[in-house]
Formats: structure tokens, C-alpha cells, sequence
């Protein structure tokens, strides 16, 4: 349906779509059905009511979670954040506290 809306599938991952035209680019991240889009106001409010008009939908106008990860994002808008805090909260937990030498180490694994 979303390519009909002339969305593209990445190529790397199909369960991301991208499309660019006139209102910038929107970017649409699904898992089952769990969505996330992010991209220029415009081209957001075009996917989601395009969208609307063909599927019953629950839109929160703004996301601060998705499957798990944290969403944070600037007060802008230009630019935002997502993460598993918890992660390594859960990690120390089993596996002990990393000091601070393997803590960044860590840190780039999961970059």
C-alpha cells in the first residue's frame, strides 16, 4: 500500500520506507503493527492522512517510546535521539558495573 503512495523500500531493510517530493522526506519504520515516522512536518501530516483514509490508525502526535527505545528529541525538531537506556542498566545488573575503560567500549559496540 505504502508504494502506491509512492514510497520506496530501503534497500537494507524493507521495513523501513522513505519517500521525498514536494513537502521533503518522510520515513515510515513498521514492525507488525508498530510505526514510526519521522521526516518534515509537511510530508508527516501528508503520509499520516493518506494513510488515515485507507486504515483505522491510532496517531500520538508525538513519540517518546517504540519498541522499547527511548525517543528524544530536540526542542527544534532539527535533530533527535533513539536508545535503549535500560540496556545497560539491565546489563550491570546481570553482569556486573563496567568501569569506566570498558564502559566506552561497550558504548561503540552499540553505536
Amino acid at each position: 500500500m505504502l508504494i502506491t503512495l509512492g514510497f520506496n523500500p530501503c534497500e537494507s531493510d524493507p521495513c523501513l520506507m522513505y519517500r521525498i517530493d514536494e513537502e521533503g522526506i518522510c520515513i515510515i519504520l513498521m514492525y507488525v503493527d508498530d510505526n514510526l515516522i519521522v521526516g518534515s512536518k509537511k510530508a508527516i501530516d501528508k503520509a499520516t492522512k493518506e494513510i488515515k483514509a485507507n486504515f483505522s490508525v491510532t496517531v500520538s502526535p508525538i513519540a517518546m517510546e517504540y519498541l522499547g527505545c527511548e525517543i528524544d528529541v530536540a526542542e527544534n525538531y532539527s535533530c533527535g535521539w533513539i536508545g535503549q537506556p535500560d540496556l545497560y542498566k539491565n546489563l550491570e545488573v546481570k553482569f556486573g558495573k563496567y568501569n569506566e575503560q570498558q564502559r566506552r567500549q561497550v558504548h561503540r559496540v552499540f553505536m
